[in-house]
């Protein structure tokens, strides 16, 4: 009778002693499953049409909180044009497009024209133009800019350089559009 006893407890402490331990891996590896996913349009975007020493254009895209953060630089006419995206003290970017996280692959946004035109106008400083920046595919991404007064193209098939989580300045332009 002992020994059934015995066997009883045994059998019932190693089930129980797997039930923990299910539960215990179960747990380490379910730690990871809160981080939430990494926005496909996090990278670096280069122009599929750059020529070096010639244009350059390209748009890095970071994502903090629930929103997507856009620079945009480019070098055109042979160095003529250049325009740098604003950074701050530390070197990081200051966002010229800031947009809610899309849940398709289609973010949208308003620029303000003064950062995408060749001149600088003060009488433009109001005028917002449409900005859409459309995955493609993985490695893919179209540009479309609603501005006939650029000097960025206004549409742009954009390669992916890297898929880095750009890391943004928390400085805003003072241009940006705010819905």
């Amino acid at each position: 009778m002992k020994n059934i006893r015995y066997m009883k407890k045994t059998i019932v402490l190693f089930c129980l002693a797997i039930v923990v331990l299910t539960t215990s891996i179960h747990g380490v590896s379910g730690c990871g499953g809160d981080e939430k996913k990494q926005s496909p349009f996090v990278g670096t975007w280069d122009w599929t049409e750059n020529v070096p020493g010639e244009q350059s254009f390209n748009i890095r895209i970071g994502e903090r909180n629930d929103s997507l953060l856009f620079s945009i630089s480019g070098v055109f006419f042979g160095g003529k044009k250049i325009h740098s995206s604003p950074s701050d003290y530390n070197w990081n970017d200051i966002p010229v497009v800031k947009i809610p996280s899309p849940m398709g692959n289609v973010a949208k946004s308003k620029i303000c024209e003064v950062i995408s035109n060749f001149y600088f106008d003060p009488e433009r400083m109001d005028v917002y133009n449409d900005v859409s920046f459309e995955l493609l595919n993985d490695s893919m991404m179209l540009f479309i800019l609603d501005d006939n007064r650029c000097y960025w193209p206004d549409t742009a098939i954009m390669k992916r350089r890297d898929a880095r989580n750009v890391d943004f300045s928390y400085e805003e332009e003072e241009l940006m559009y705010r819905e």
